[in-house]
């Protein structure tokens, strides 16, 4: 009877055991977060940024992060400590770009992540723009694991999106986004397009601003580099190189500009070709290649006016609110913009830079005009913007919800 009753407490306390181990959520060695992107994860600050908030938080010391593979990349890569990224290799990868072929590397890359994300067993898994979202929600139907969306601009309205395609985007957005337990947006005018398309409560904003400053405040070597002398004006574009963004039409208003003002295009994108063959022929206009994220604001400190003129293309170019701006802000460098809305209100509400006239004449007369005292007027009015630009701010709202993760 004494063996028996032993072993039956034995038993007992095993179950027990067992079942607290059941109750409590994952140790902390274990917790992780789900990034879904269909990108190389190359230069994606803005997930960096996002996963860097949720690590400083404490809240999870592993974050993954899927992406696609892309030859020369490693498929397995580990960006910082505790951001690992997985680039999924796809076996139809080098099938046509043909819509059906695409539709079919679409489907392999899906299925095998939503199989990873459930070996992975996240807290939260987090769909960047409308490609991962029917992956996450699949992840959630499957597993239950609640999901964020976060819509990089207003992605059924992006530029160059027609036909098909954008009845895909649409159909796919309309029949999904309510399954998201979280939606962010970049700025106020996108989130009240969705709260008004869809009627669904307004998406937190989430601003692509920068990280704090670092104390260390140098200069780069842009002006050395480039022969342009401290007394010259340096307009500054940083960023991709390519359609939409009035690259072409920079290229012809600063061939004529007068001398002492400066055009300096730092980048990549389709348009390089063009932004060579000017610099080639005019002595003013000059072309750098793309830089790390983390001397960025080192080249920005040496412009006097950084350009951000985004074309009024499409919806979501309309109310837009770039991650350029705001760096050009961050250090204090006044900008140059075109005449959208969400941009306008920033720079009116700060004066903080110039807006551009619609005409090639116009905007070569107002850089011309363009001198010292304005740039200092404006560079002031930089300053008080980059005070408000914080980024722990700006992203509590998913901190909070991947908190709150933790204990669901």
């Amino acid at each position: 009877m004494l063996i028996i009753r032993a072993t039956s407490d034995c038993f007992v306390l095993r179950i027990g055991l067992l079942k607290k181990m059941v109750d409590q959520p994952m140790t902390d060695s274990r917790r992780t977060i789900v990034h879904v992107f269909l990108s190389p994860i190359q230069h994606e600050s803005r997930l960096v940024k996002e996963a860097r908030s949720i690590l400083a938080a404490n809240i999870v010391h592993h974050i993954c992060v899927f992406g696609i593979w892309r030859k020369g990349l490693s498929e397995l890569e580990t960006l910082e400590p505790g951001l690992i990224v997985r680039r999924i290799h796809l076996r139809s990868g080098n099938w046509p770009n043909w819509l059906i072929f695409q539709a079919f590397k679409y489907l392999e890359w899906s299925l095998k992540i939503v199989r990873r994300i459930g070996k992975e067993i996240p807290i939260v898994v987090h769909a960047h723009s409308l490609a991962a979202l029917p992956v996450a929600v699949l992840a959630k139907l499957m597993h239950g694991f609640p999901i964020v969306y976060d819509a990089h601009e207003l992605e059924t309205e992006r530029t160059g999106l027609r036909g098909i395609r954008r009845w895909l985007a649409r159909t796919t957005e309309c029949l999904l986004i309510r399954r998201a337990d979280e939606i962010m947006v970049v700025s106020d005018g996108i989130a009240d397009w969705y709260s008004r398309v869809y009627r669904i409560p307004r998406p937190h904003v989430v601003r692509n601003v920068p990280l704090a400053a670092m104390s260390n405040r140098n200069t780069s070597e842009l002006r050395e580099k480039c022969g342009i002398g401290k007394s010259e004006i340096l307009f500054l574009y940083l960023g991709v190189i390519g359609p939409g963004r009035s690259i072409e039409r920079l290229c012809r208003v600063f061939s004529r500009a007068s001398s002492g003002r400066h055009l300096v295009f730092l980048g990549y994108g389709a348009l390089e070709g063009l932004v060579h063959d000017f610099s080639r022929e005019y002595p003013n206009i000059h072309f750098v290649e793309a830089v790390p994220p983390s001397e960025v604001a080192s080249n920005l400190r040496s412009a006097d006016v950084g350009i951000c003129l985004i074309e009024n293309v499409s919806m979501s170019y309309w109310l837009s609110l770039p991650n350029k701006l705001f760096q050009c802000l961050a250090e204090a460098v006044p900008v140059m913009i075109n005449d959208l809305p969400e941009q306008v209100r920033f720079v009116k509400d700060f004066q903080c830079g110039w807006i551009v006239p619609p005409t090639d004449e116009s905007l070569l007369q107002l850089i011309d005009s363009i001198g010292r005292k304005d740039i200092e007027v404006y560079k002031n009015g930089a300053l008080q913007a980059a005070e408000t630009l914080n980024w722990d701010d700006e992203i509590v709202p998913y901190v909070d919800f991947c908190r709150r993760g933790i204990v669901s």
